[in-house]
């Protein structure tokens, strides 16, 4: 498995301060806003810890290496991560290097639209031939788009919504993906950044889940999502060709808190959000799986079988990360997380399951 961040961290961290949409959050921000949880001098020295945007995107790298962990735990081999453009400008695009030593590919989508990340014509090709090797998935994770609308009192209700005091009240993700998407025949698109329902106890509400779809099991023994305050609805568009591959129901959906009654991507008190959807089989057995989130369960059940795969020579070496209790676009650790035990993922040679071809 290898994890392709979709972002230009430079362009990323180069956001000007000033401008309040379509950028992250300071690190000073993410302090005020979630303190005094990230007081100690590991995350407030700026000394010892960067306070600007970088600071906010390295808490990234601390919340995705308990999910690095557990799938080396179940694995046996580390996960690499890749940036489009890491910090040191490095351009990486989806091509051999790194899909040559990978059969599950985690595409995460959290690019600003504004840095104009967009896939090329040989990246898709790349991406098409790689999904005609067997065992090959390739998973595709837009993030959310908040605030499309030109009217500030629609961007308003959607803040609120949220609830998210980090999130601006337009923060536009997922220009790569779309366009992955677009040029793969999946005609999905990533909008809003809608509140999951919650129950009495802090818990998620459940999932609504087609059964009869879910074909591989993915969700055997899943029931809810992990808490996240803005998870993307994933909207069926018209496909530009009749030849595209049309998603069908939503494989399962989430309950959506109750919102304003202006707010344009509700009906009523509640609502369901689609996660997930599937389409029709296309040449091998293929699901469309648009979200990044899945259970813990399915993971275990993919490390049973395996193959390995070699590292080519040329393969970039993949951003190494820290370990963290956070994830999502806003860092939430409470307490922060302890100091990183491990120097992290390097490349080497991996193994993942047999005969699960699919696409997102």
């Amino acid at each position: 498995m290898s994890i392709y961040v979709a972002w230009s961290y430079p362009a990323e961290a180069g956001r000007d301060v000033t401008v309040l949409d379509n950028r992250f959050s300071t690190m000073t921000e993410v302090r005020r806003v979630q303190w005094p949880a990230y007081e100690d001098p590991q995350w407030s020295d700026p000394m010892r810890f960067q306070q600007g945007i970088a600071g906010g995107l390295e808490l990234f790298f601390w919340g995705w290496l308990p999910f690095q962990r557990f799938v080396h735990e179940a694995t046996g081999y580390p996960v690499p991560v890749y940036q489009r453009v890491d910090q040191a400008g490095f351009h990486t695009p989806l091509d051999e290097r790194v899909l040559a030593d990978t059969d599950t590919l985690f595409v995460w989508g959290l690019d600003h639209m504004i840095t104009g990340q967009e896939a090329t014509p040989a990246e898709i090709e790349a991406l098409r031939e790689f999904l005609t090797r067997e065992g090959t998935c390739l998973a595709l994770g837009p993030h959310h788009d908040v605030g499309a609308s030109d009217d500030l009192a629609v961007r308003d209700v959607e803040y609120h919504h949220h609830g998210d005091a980090l999130v601006p009240r337009r923060q536009r993700f997922g220009r790569y993906t779309r366009s992955l998407m677009a040029g793969l025949g999946v005609p999905v698109e990533n909008r809003y950044g809608l509140r999951p329902a919650v129950t009495d106890v802090g818990r998620n509400a459940p999932l609504t889940i087609a059964r009869d779809l879910d074909t591989r099991g993915w969700l055997e023994g899943v029931s809810h999502f992990n808490f996240h305050m803005h998870l993307p609805h994933y909207a069926v568009t018209t496909p530009t060709s009749s030849a595209a591959p049309r998603p069908r129901n939503p494989t399962y959906s989430d309950a959506t808190a109750p919102t304003w009654p202006s707010a344009s991507f509700t009906s009523g008190s509640r609502c369901s959000g689609a996660t997930s959807g599937t389409t029709p089989p296309a040449r091998r057995t293929r699901n469309c799986w648009p979200r990044r989130s899945w259970g813990a369960g399915a993971a275990a059940r993919r490390s049973r079988s395996a193959r390995s795969t070699t590292t080519p020579a040329s393969a970039p070496t993949p951003r190494a990360a820290t370990p963290s209790s956070t994830s999502g676009t806003t860092p939430r650790a409470s307490p922060p997380p302890a100091a990183a035990t491990s120097a992290g993922p390097t490349l080497g040679t991996r193994r993942w399951p047999e005969s699960r071809g699919c696409t997102a």
